[in-house]
């Protein structure tokens, strides 16, 4: 059996709360985003992306009330510092991780950080 190669990455939900239910069954719950939450990536190779806000009035997602996403795209030389969120209950304000006092020397050796207890560290 010969098998190709895959031609791009099937869709990602990052805004969405969903797990896996019993009987081979998909659940979906208020997400834990909130309007201003956001999200970058850096392509590391030119790229085509679709997007959409996905307009799912069927289940809970966004208090069933689908809404606009805004995408914006910047020159490849734009650095972004990098940094994980996370909120200790749903309606909590977000909290980002912080660098260490190592993290100046870490980030020339490399750029795989991990959150550990609200901290980044290399991985």
């Amino acid at each position: 059996m010969e098998f190709k190669k895959k031609r791009g990455w099937h869709a990602i939900n990052l805004f969405f709360n969903t797990s896996a239910g019993g009987l081979n069954s998909v659940l979906s719950d208020e997400s834990y985003a909130r309007p201003g939450d956001y999200v970058i990536f850096r392509a590391l190779k030119d790229l085509t992306c679709g997007t959409t806000a996905c307009p799912s009035d069927i289940d809970a997602c966004n208090s069933w009330n689908p809404t606009d996403i805004f995408v914006r795209t910047y020159d490849k030389k734009k650095e972004f510092t990098k940094s994980f969120a996370f909120r200790m209950k749903t309606d909590a304000e977000t909290k980002l991780t912080r660098n260490t006092g190592f993290h100046e020397k870490t980030s020339k050796l490399t750029r795989n950080f991990v959150d550990a207890r609200g901290f980044l560290v290399a991985k």
